[in-house]
């Protein structure tokens, strides 16, 4: 009794006593609610993430969306599709003031599933309107995917005129076998 009663050791014994009861208290409560505390922080990380990723997923379908409505032919119910895009050009060039000179048939190469079609068409006029019609066709219309564009002049020999002329090659891609929806 006599080493508790002294104050030097009263002091140790105290402050190992309250470093005692704070490692106890520690273990106890305090532990779990940091624990808990640094899971919590973990998946609200995990959550912003998966919030991101779902945003992400939005956008990719509706580029998906987008490029499937410009790139691959909806228009399934339209039997001739080279007289609907004849009359459609024609609508669009006449709005222009240019010329389709030429609209040959339409190139189509199938594979197991797929189907492409390529529409050459050949415009006259000047430069500004042929632009024009080309930046209506490759935004506005819904036509298909214009993969090249050529300009060339032609002197007539016989009236001495020349003429700028744009030659645009657009594909339509259609799908033969329709999507199947699987689950997930």
């Amino acid at each position: 009794m006599k080493l508790i009663a002294n104050p030097k050791y009263r002091f140790f014994y105290l402050l190992t006593g309250i470093g005692v009861v704070i490692l106890l208290a520690y273990q106890v409560a305090i532990k779990v609610t940091v624990d808990k505390m640094i899971r919590y922080r973990e998946l609200k990380t995990n959550i912003s993430q998966l919030d991101k990723v779902l945003e992400e997923i939005k956008d990719l379908k509706q580029q998906a969306v987008f490029l499937n409505a410009r790139y691959f032919n909806t228009q399934d119910n339209i039997e001739n599709t080279h007289e609907y895009y004849l009359d459609r050009l024609s609508q669009i060039a006449s709005e222009k003031r240019v010329s389709v000179t030429e609209y040959p048939s339409e190139h189509v190469y199938r594979n197991n599933s797929l189907q492409i079609e390529t529409h050459i068409i050949s415009l006259q006029g000047s430069f500004i309107r042929l632009l024009n019609v080309l930046y209506q066709l490759e935004n506005r219309e819904k036509l298909g995917r214009i993969v090249s564009v050529d300009f060339f002049s032609e002197t007539n020999r016989r009236t001495k005129l020349t003429t700028l002329t744009m030659q645009l090659y657009i594909q339509n891609y259609r799908n033969l076998k329709k999507y199947e929806k699987k689950p997930l």
